[in-house]
């Protein structure tokens, strides 16, 4: 019972605390109550952990294959690699064409299919037969770790420890398989929910960051010959230039062809936190951790933008998965299709580059609080590094050969403007800091298009259990779980820090955060779910009165995050002025009219590239070829972008057009 009393008290009097942080001056002993209530969730959580720990997963470790299919593979792996070798070599000498990109990716897959061949699936005994023979437990066999035979003499020595688990296992069950799959879907489904819904009115306008970069896919589209490991717009790499074609291909020059562009990947990653999050800690922090980011305010609102900043935490998430998953399996293939996600996430948006920091330090971090894990994972860790190396390698030459496309973005937005201005001082790196740790809680980004201004960027809810998180991982850092978490959130958040001051604390770059937090909230989430039902744990009606509780406690944090972005945030005068109403409202003006009158636009909105983008006819038929079908979502032909449907308005050599000084069409 103390165990249930102390986790009531700590949630309590943390979100308490967080909630009255914002108002911090008001209610001075907020940050104390903060405090208090995580050091009780630690104690809490190490009790509770101790007296009853959750079931542990299965360990489904994988064999080499010997004979025919082992030769095969490794013929597969070696060809590939030589493959791909060959492929690189021709990228580095010689101009871009498609066949070097095949070539190339020929290469690889036939890595990965190599690696995944060369390890299979190891048969494993069920659990006892008395646990299988119980009907509760049937469904439950697979929780129970299977050690190797050398350890059965130690395990028969200790009988308690085996009997605590099954009950364990009786009185927190995985929940049957398909009622978790039916949970994943109605999970997605509002996830999918909350980006889409009112897209037409939130954010209440497209900005020109959104249809930049498009621009650069329409020059691809009318025959323009980039390469595709090049780089765009303000170094945006061409891989996500290229990916933009395909939407056009399909969708056209539509407000849904760049929206989808950033929905898609978001609601993919709200399903990879799912199973990395199972990967980690099990089914159930898995379900909550995927409903924390469906209702993330954050990641929500990036997920409308149409926008590549969504797709560098999905790669992350799917790359990290992967690693999870192959150090439990020991499985080859894993570690290559791991390698492979995170050399291509490199195609997508730079804040990519920190995500391969993390996986590399936590790869570090892990060898060191592991004893065992280089030792079983030492290929595995040497074949991720190399499928790595070989799929972002191609961009890296584009780097190689022009710094310029690498630094140039990084040295604009760096906080060493600040710190030249400060002569030499730390103070704005400091400071830089100090409002990146505080946006959590107490005040989040100022700029309306990444947030309600000032607004803190977490509920309280979820920055009640993501702060009992925080010092509970910190607690516990030598388990690699909660070390990597820790590491995901430090140096995903040096993204901001390292930016202009002028712009701390900045959501945009660090929006790879959001999985993390995700996570990790679910965790403690989980830990007080489980204390709770300590005392009550053998009674039915305690676990579905508890259960009912925490989950009413998701709800009512679901609740927050919509209201305050589809009520406030969309009533935000700031919000919408952030989004250039004014020219949106003309690039819809100017398609309504084209083609019925001659239009002359100021020059300012005639190179604004909404409105060349949401205008454009292409000069030529584009779409897609399905067998001996064309499909084109383009109904009219037209000038493309040299020469669009409208007309540059200079009064000087323009009259009798008056020069007003406003904009007009």
């Amino acid at each position: 019972m103390s165990t249930a009393i102390l986790a009531l008290l700590a949630a309590g009097m943390t979100l308490t605390g967080v909630w009255l942080l914002p108002e911090a001056r008001a209610h001075p002993l907020a940050p104390w109550l903060a405090l208090a209530g995580v050091l009780l969730a630690v104690v809490t959580f190490q009790r509770i952990e101790r007296d009853w720990p959750p079931p542990e997963e299965p360990r489904e470790e994988r064999i080499r294959v010997r004979g025919p299919r082992r030769t095969l593979a490794l013929v597969l792996f070696w060809s590939g690699l030589g493959v791909t070798l060959w492929a690189l070599w021709l990228i580095w000498r010689e101009p871009f064409a498609w066949a070097q990109v095949g070539v190339w990716g020929v290469g690889l897959l036939l890595m990965v299919v190599g690696a995944s061949q060369i390890t299979g699936w190891r048969a494993e005994p069920g659990m006892e037969s008395q646990v299988e023979r119980h009907p509760r437990l049937r469904h439950q066999l697979s929780t129970a770790r299977i050690h190797p035979p050398e350890q059965a003499q130690a395990r028969a020595k200790r009988p308690r420890a085996n009997l605590q688990q099954r009950w364990n296992v009786l009185y927190w069950p995985r929940p049957r398989p398909w009622v978790e799959v039916l949970l994943v879907v109605l999970i997605v489904s509002v996830a999918i929910w909350f980006r889409l819904h009112r897209i037409h009115e939130m954010p209440p306008g497209v900005f020109i960051d959104e249809t930049n970069a498009a621009l650069d896919a329409l020059h691809i589209l009318e025959g323009r010959p980039d390469s595709l490991f090049g780089t765009g717009w303000f170094e945006t790499p061409n891989g996500f230039i290229y990916l933009q074609t395909l939407f056009f291909r399909l969708f056209g020059t539509t407000f849904a062809a760049i929206k989808l562009q950033s929905i898609i990947p978001g609601v993919l990653t709200v399903l990879g936190v799912y199973f990395l999050a199972r990967e980690m800690y099990g089914p159930y922090p898995a379900l909550l951790a995927a409903s924390f980011l469906t209702f993330n305010r954050w990641h929500v609102n990036m997920s409308r933008w149409g926008w590549n900043e969504v797709y560098p935490p999905l790669m992350q998430v799917v790359s990290l998965f992967f690693i999870m998953r192959a150090a439990r399996r020991r499985s080859l293939g894993d570690w290559a299709l791991a390698g492979l996600v995170l050399g291509l996430g490199m195609y997508t948006y730079l804040a990519i580059r920190l995500a391969v920091v993390i996986i590399f330090l936590y790869l570090g971090y892990r060898a060191l609080v592991e004893r065992d894990f280089l030792r079983r994972n030492w290929q595995g860790v040497l074949l991720f590094l190399l499928i790595f190396l070989l799929t972002f390698a191609p961009l890296a030459f584009t780097y190689a050969k022009n710094p310029f496309t690498f630094l140039n973005r990084s040295q604009q937005v760096s906080i060493l403007h600040d710190v030249r201005a400060a002569g030499g001082s730390l103070a704005p790196v400091v400071e830089s800091v100090k409002r990146h740790l505080l946006m959590f809680h107490v005040r989040g980004d100022m700029n309306p298009r990444h947030n309600l201004p000032a607004a803190p960027m977490l509920d309280p809810i979820t920055g009640a259990f993501f702060l009992m998180a925080v010092v509970w991982s910190l607690w516990r850092w030598k388990d690699h779980r909660r070390g990597l978490v820790i590491l995901w959130v430090g140096i995903t958040l040096l993204g901001g820090i390292l930016s202009r001051l002028g712009e701390a604390p900045q959501a945009y770059r660090t929006l790879a955060v959001t999985p993390a937090i995700a996570i990790m909230a679910a965790d403690a989430y989980n830990l007080t779910w489980r204390a709770l039902l300590w005392p009550g744990r053998r009674y039915p009606l305690w676990r579905w009165f508890v259960g009912g509780v925490m989950i009413a406690g998701l709800v009512v944090a679901g609740w927050m995050n919509a209201d305050r972005y589809f009520r406030e945030q969309a009533r935000s005068h700031a919000v919408y002025q952030a989004f250039t109403p004014l020219e949106n409202v003309v690039a819809r003006d100017v398609l309504a009219r084209q083609g019925m009158q001659q239009l002359y636009l100021s020059p300012r909105l005639y190179y604004f590239s909404p409105v060349r983008f949401f205008t454009y006819r292409p000069p030529r038929p584009i779409g897609m070829h399905i067998g001996p079908w064309f499909y084109t979502p383009f109904k009219e032909l037209g000038g493309g972008l040299a020469n669009p449907g409208y007309h540059i308005a200079e009064p000087a050599t323009d009259l009798p057009l008056p020069d007003t000084g406003q904009d007009a069409v």
